[in-house]
């Protein structure tokens, strides 16, 4: 765990995901961590067992074949022979997607993460994450509830928020010279002799 410039603690951090101690960042979702209810895992087993199932099913449909009028049976046989393929790729789609990182947010069910079912561990240390971010983040307004955490003050320097300060201050002169000069329609004006 490190931390980050703007003091995020950052509990697992990888080029699609990232977990701290403020929010929960993957791809286009951004949840913060105080409003996670929940965090579950949820395997796609009954997607699964159903194409498995009909990958399966369907060839060993074909060995009783034989029960239908002999114009039936070449027919019959290459649908099943297409249904095995398709469930075969229906399969293969289902296992890249398998894990599913579900949380609840405000009643909500958001999905924060899809994995292969080959990823177990990946998707195991992000939900190890999770759960501990959600576990400091409850534990810190607890103690900032029963007060026994400090207030806040502030991280600058007396010295640094006068600079600071007059920084402010030369930008809102710079701004308001540079407007008068915008509505000033005659310019600035020379003599000639």
């Amino acid at each position: 765990m490190s931390k980050d410039p703007i003091n995020e603690k950052i509990y697992y951090s990888d080029s699609a995901l990232k977990v701290t101690n403020l929010r929960v960042t993957c791809k286009s979702v951004s949840v913060p961590v105080s409003k996670i209810e929940a965090l579950r895992i949820n395997p796609g087993i009954d997607r699964v067992t159903m194409s498995a199932g009909l990958m399966i099913g369907s060839p060993v449909l074909i060995f009783f074949g034989y029960v239908l009028p002999s114009d039936f049976i070449m027919p019959f046989i290459v649908v099943m022979l297409f249904v095995s393929a398709g469930a075969f790729v229906w399969l293969c789609l289902v296992l890249r997607k398998y894990l599913e990182v579900m949380l609840t947010v405000e009643g909500r069910e958001i999905s924060l993460l899809n994995a292969s079912i080959f990823q177990k561990a990946y998707v195991g240390a992000v939900a190890d994450a999770l759960r501990t971010a959600v576990q400091d983040q409850r534990k810190f307004l607890e103690m900032k509830a029963s007060g026994k955490l400090a207030t806040e003050t502030s991280k600058f320097s007396l010295t640094e928020t006068m600079r600071l300060k007059f920084i402010i201050e030369d930008y809102e002169k710079l701004k308001a010279a540079s407007l008068e000069k915008k509505t000033d329609p005659v310019g600035p004006q020379t003599t000639q002799q």
